[in-house]
Protein backbone atom coordinates (compact mmCIF):
# COMPACT_ATOMS: atom_id res chain seq x y z
CA UNK A 1 0.00 0.00 0.00
CA UNK A 2 1.00 3.14 -0.60
CA UNK A 3 -0.68 5.68 1.72
CA UNK A 4 -1.31 9.28 1.24
CA UNK A 5 -1.69 11.01 4.70
CA UNK A 6 -3.20 14.59 2.46
CA UNK A 7 -3.26 15.99 -1.18
CA UNK A 8 -4.69 19.01 -2.60
CA UNK A 9 -6.75 18.71 -5.65
CA UNK A 10 -6.76 15.99 -8.84
CA UNK A 11 -3.83 13.95 -7.67
CA UNK A 12 -2.66 11.07 -10.10
CA UNK A 13 -0.67 8.41 -8.78
CA UNK A 14 1.81 6.08 -11.79
CA UNK A 15 4.00 2.70 -10.52
CA UNK A 16 6.68 2.25 -13.36
CA UNK A 17 4.55 3.97 -15.93
CA UNK A 18 1.17 2.32 -15.04
CA UNK A 19 -1.57 3.92 -14.12
CA UNK A 20 -3.02 2.96 -10.77
CA UNK A 21 -5.30 5.85 -9.21
CA UNK A 22 -7.12 9.04 -9.26
CA UNK A 23 -8.25 11.11 -6.05
CA UNK A 24 -9.95 14.02 -5.32
CA UNK A 25 -10.90 14.07 -1.99
CA UNK A 26 -8.88 17.18 -1.27
CA UNK A 27 -6.31 16.89 2.38
CA UNK A 28 -8.16 13.71 2.96
CA UNK A 29 -5.93 10.56 3.88
CA UNK A 30 -6.09 7.86 1.18
CA UNK A 31 -4.51 5.12 0.09
CA UNK A 32 -3.48 3.09 -3.40
CA UNK A 33 -3.24 -0.81 -4.04
CA UNK A 34 0.23 -1.80 -5.18
CA UNK A 35 -0.48 -5.89 -5.26
CA UNK A 36 -2.47 -5.37 -8.55
CA UNK A 37 -0.46 -3.68 -10.53
CA UNK A 38 -0.29 -5.23 -14.30
CA UNK A 39 3.33 -5.93 -14.41
CA UNK A 40 3.56 -6.00 -10.62
CA UNK A 41 6.26 -4.64 -8.79
CA UNK A 42 10.00 -5.17 -9.20
CA UNK A 43 11.16 -7.03 -5.92
CA UNK A 44 15.05 -7.07 -7.17
CA UNK A 45 15.49 -3.61 -8.54
CA UNK A 46 14.03 -0.25 -7.80
CA UNK A 47 10.65 0.90 -8.77
CA UNK A 48 9.66 4.01 -10.29
CA UNK A 49 6.52 6.19 -8.18
CA UNK A 50 5.43 9.05 -10.65
CA UNK A 51 2.96 11.55 -8.76
CA UNK A 52 1.13 14.20 -10.96
CA UNK A 53 -1.60 16.77 -8.56
CA UNK A 54 -2.99 19.30 -10.83
CA UNK A 55 -4.28 22.21 -8.30
CA UNK A 56 -6.75 23.60 -10.51
CA UNK A 57 -9.84 23.67 -9.39
CA UNK A 58 -11.99 22.69 -12.49
CA UNK A 59 -13.29 19.15 -11.32
CA UNK A 60 -13.67 16.35 -13.86
CA UNK A 61 -12.43 18.86 -16.66
CA UNK A 62 -14.73 21.34 -15.51
CA UNK A 63 -13.56 25.26 -15.90
CA UNK A 64 -11.36 26.67 -13.57
CA UNK A 65 -13.26 28.45 -10.81
CA UNK A 66 -11.63 30.42 -7.85
CA UNK A 67 -12.72 29.38 -4.53
CA UNK A 68 -12.29 32.71 -2.83
CA UNK A 69 -8.78 31.76 -0.82
CA UNK A 70 -6.33 34.06 -1.32
CA UNK A 71 -3.63 31.49 -1.97
CA UNK A 72 -4.65 28.75 -5.09
CA UNK A 73 -2.30 26.50 -3.95
CA UNK A 74 -1.82 22.58 -4.27
CA UNK A 75 0.11 19.96 -3.53
CA UNK A 76 1.38 17.26 -1.25
CA UNK A 77 -0.06 18.67 2.24
CA UNK A 78 1.06 15.40 4.36
CA UNK A 79 3.88 12.93 4.58
CA UNK A 80 3.59 9.61 1.72
CA UNK A 81 4.19 5.98 3.32
CA UNK A 82 4.84 2.61 2.21
CA UNK A 83 3.34 0.21 3.85
CA UNK A 84 4.42 -3.85 3.20
CA UNK A 85 2.02 -5.84 4.48
CA UNK A 86 1.32 -9.68 3.92
CA UNK A 87 -0.63 -11.62 1.52
CA UNK A 88 -2.96 -12.51 4.44
CA UNK A 89 -3.36 -9.53 6.15
CA UNK A 90 -6.60 -7.67 7.94
CA UNK A 91 -7.68 -4.39 5.75
CA UNK A 92 -7.15 -0.95 7.24
CA UNK A 93 -10.65 -0.36 9.21
CA UNK A 94 -11.62 -3.92 7.55
CA UNK A 95 -12.98 -5.32 10.98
Amino acid sequence: WLHFEGSFRNTTIWINGEHVANNVAEYLPFRVRLDNITGGLDTSASNTIAVYIDANNGLYGGPARASGWWYEGGGLYRHVHLEKTSKVHVEQDGL
